[in-house]
């Protein structure tokens, strides 16, 4: 669980002294839902941003969800990549998110190091063509990605090996690397893998992330027959 109500309350609090246009429109069991204006005023790379967008932040409660963010005034052009049909903005894979909270990640850095730069990588990406801090690729790609970044491998189908060892086997160190390399599993990405065997969240969302990733294969193919 990410947020407790009480939690979640004491954090919105927090965050509307920093972000005095932000109202709560509705406390419910299952979540908070604010509503209202955010400054961006940001620079990087000699390029500043100053400018008020329009937001509503749905953030769920006694749950593993990740809070999101919907763009009320319109502003993200429908066209753009990390902008979904119903106005979600994609911040990041959520495995991410959920594990910064679980680690101590408060609301208010979670909208000045998510939230915030997604507007500005925006705004970035529409006067330069180029996002400033590089791109994630959406669905099991992107999910594959961040965990090839993890394991340190950048051959998706030789991560899919390792997160399906991480999963379903017990760690031995003298096994051959699921990689494919022929070392000992110690001697080539032992110490990647072996994280995630002493991070119980962390373990257990890559479960879920695989389970998707299979799930989503596993239609592509029938798809094809």
């Amino acid at each position: 669980m990410i947020f407790s109500q009480a939690v979640a309350l004491q954090q919105v609090q927090s965050l509307l002294q920093c972000y005095k246009e932000l109202k709560v429109v509705t406390v419910e069991d299952s979540q908070i839902k604010l509503s209202g204006n955010i400054e961006i005023n940001r620079e990087w790379n000699d390029v500043r941003l100053n400018k008020d967008y329009s937001i509503t932040i749905i953030i769920p409660i006694e749950s593993n969800q990740v809070p999101y963010v919907i763009d009320a005034g319109n502003q993200i052009d429908s066209s753009y990549p990390h902008r979904y049909k119903d106005g979600g903005l994609c911040l990041e894979i959520d495995t991410v998110i959920k594990l910064k909270f679980l680690n101590g990640m408060t609301l208010s850095e979670w909208m000045l190091n998510y939230v915030e730069t997604y507007f500005f990588s925006y705004e970035y990406f529409k006067r330069y063509g180029v996002f400033p801090f590089g791109e994630r690729a959406h669905g099991i790609i992107g999910l594959l990605d961040y965990y090839g970044e993890k394991l340190n491998e950048t051959d998706l189908t030789k991560t899919y090996c390792l997160m399906r060892y991480i999963a379903t086997k017990p760690y031995r160190g003298h096994f051959k690397c699921p990689c494919g390399s022929q070392k000992h599993l110690r001697d080539c990405h032992g110490k990647y893998v072996i994280a995630y065997y002493n991070n119980f969240d962390a373990y257990e969302f890559l479960k879920q992330d695989l389970s998707l990733i299979e799930y989503t294969l596993y239609k592509v193919r029938k798809g094809k027959e």
